[in-house]
């Protein structure tokens, strides 16, 4: 479990900000050559609070990314400049990192049905992770999947219910789509007569597909 799980990044990267370049203004005062001044508590400090948001892989690369951007700028411009584009970046890259995240928890219900609650947007950036979710060889011969806490926002999560469709129709398996949008229902090629309608409870919102065009 990350540390900054629960917290907004932008604050948590705000709060490290400030506290890097407290440590490194002190530093610059009392330690006048010293290699590590404002810049490098500024950027240790970001570093810390990322390095527990996102996990080895994703940090080593915004890493590397900001630190040639975050010297560039100062260069081209000066280290105010640098420390604020350096926060921005680094808030753009974990949005769309948390953005791609996408919670899928499977239980057996009453009825002998295996029911997977779906939570996060199923888009371009989610499909894949979406679809490795999914076993329709174990599944039980009744499957329900529950959009209630989800979003499908583009053709590309279209296209992922309707393979995944194709594979639980190849395993044998009955599926039921439920908590889909009525828009999402009438894009759905494969899949469409698989959702269950509600119209008191199913969401509505729009899904950016060329079909609407």
């Amino acid at each position: 479990m990350h540390i900054f799980s629960s917290t907004p990044l932008l604050p948590a990267l705000m709060t490290a900000l400030g506290i890097g370049l407290m440590i490194g203004m002190v530093r610059e005062r009392t330690h006048l050559e010293t290699f590590a001044g404002v810049r490098t508590h500024a950027l240790t400090a970001l570093a810390a609070v990322l390095s527990t948001s996102l996990g080895t892989g994703p940090f080593l690369i915004l890493l590397g990314l900001v630190l040639v951007l975050v010297s560039a700028v100062t260069v081209a411009t000066d280290l105010a400049m640098a420390v604020v584009v350096g926060v921005i970046v680094s808030a753009l890259v974990f949005a769309w990192e948390h953005a791609k995240y996408i919670r899928i928890e499977a239980r057996e219900d009453h009825k002998g049905s295996t029911v997977y609650a779906v939570t996060g947007p199923l888009f371009f950036g989610s499909v894949a992770s979406f679809l490795d979710r999914f076993d329709p060889q174990q599944d039980n011969d009744d499957v329900v999947i529950d959009f209630a806490r989800s979003r499908v926002a583009d053709h590309s999560g279209l296209e992922a219910i309707d393979t995944l469709a194709d594979r639980y129709l190849s395993a044998g398996k009955t599926l039921h789509l439920v908590h889909l949008s009525d828009e999402c229902r009438r894009l759905l090629r494969r899949a469409g007569s698989m959702v269950e309608v509600n119209v008191i409870e199913d969401p509505r919102y729009f899904v950016a597909d060329d079909a609407l065009g």
